[in-house]
């Protein structure tokens, strides 16, 4: 189980395209999600108000979740377009290893965007201070993981549905960040719209990571945690629900195009 499990990990990472080029997997995984959260952070200050730690961390998970969220709806499309997807359907045996490497992959780079993507901001607002604001910011970087493979696996298996499979991937990376809370806290909107918003698990955790790096781990902290974990299931669910009535339906076609919609 462990060889099989370290087969299906390097083939999953091998099926993503930035690991065929190292200029490209630098430029991916260290130079976009510093650049990305570089922005997010200058743009927190636009209204005129100071910066703190919590909006450099807040840039952070935003840089790292778009990030992991497109990685995984990527790896969908890329499945379909090299011929993969196929045995990932039809197959009855080994598909659970399978996964379980495609989630090992998918939920570090997830991890390790939003810690790359935190090195500037947090150095130029003086990092977090406190042992109890640390370690809350650190379990909101690695809960970043799970909440964003579940809208990123949501969004790439509706993706493969459609003719274009990488469409919704691209309009989620650049809207993740302006309706999850990175630029600014979603308290600051309308009630109505920020209860809509909270139902993605991202904004649950970089409300989370916000309160931890300016409060440390309230009671306010372990809700919105609690609520981010609740929502990563509930789009983990609706993801499975999805592959597998497309399964359904590309195996009635007897193909995998089945999954493009006319």
């Amino acid at each position: 189980m462990t060889a099989s499990l370290r087969t299906a990990v390097r083939i999953a990472w091998a099926s993503l395209p930035e690991s065929r080029d190292r200029r490209l997997l630098a430029v991916r995984f260290v130079g976009t999600p510093l650049a990305a959260a570089l922005f997010y952070f200058a743009m927190s200050a636009a209204g005129g108000g100071a910066r703190d730690a919590g909006d450099a961390v807040a840039a952070a998970i935003g840089a790292g979740a778009s990030g992991a969220a497109v990685s995984v709806a990527v790896l969908l499309a890329s499945d379909r377009f090299e011929g993969t997807l196929p045995f990932l359907l039809m197959a009855s045996r080994g598909t659970v290893v399978a996964w379980l490497g495609r989630a090992s992959v998918l939920l570090t780079v997830g991890i390790g965007m939003a810690s790359v993507g935190a090195v500037v901001p947090l150095a130029l607002v003086g990092g977090v201070g406190g042992l109890d604001r640390v370690a809350g910011v650190a379990l909101a970087f690695v809960a970043v993981a799970p909440a964003s493979a579940g809208v990123g696996f949501l969004v790439g298996s509706v993706g493969l549905r459609m003719r274009d499979s990488l469409f919704l991937a691209n309009a989620a990376e650049f809207l993740l960040p302006l309706v999850t809370g990175v630029v600014a806290p979603l308290s600051t909107l309308p009630v109505g719209m920020a209860g809509v918003l909270r139902l993605i698990p991202i904004a649950d955790v970089i409300d989370a990571a916000r309160v931890a790096a300016t409060a440390g781990t309230t009671p306010a902290y372990w809700s919105d945690l609690g609520l981010a974990a609740l929502a990563s299931v509930a789009w983990g669910a609706a993801a499975v629900a999805s592959w597998v009535f497309f399964g359904r339906l590309a195996r009635r076609t007897g193909s995998a195009d089945g999954f493009a919609g006319g």
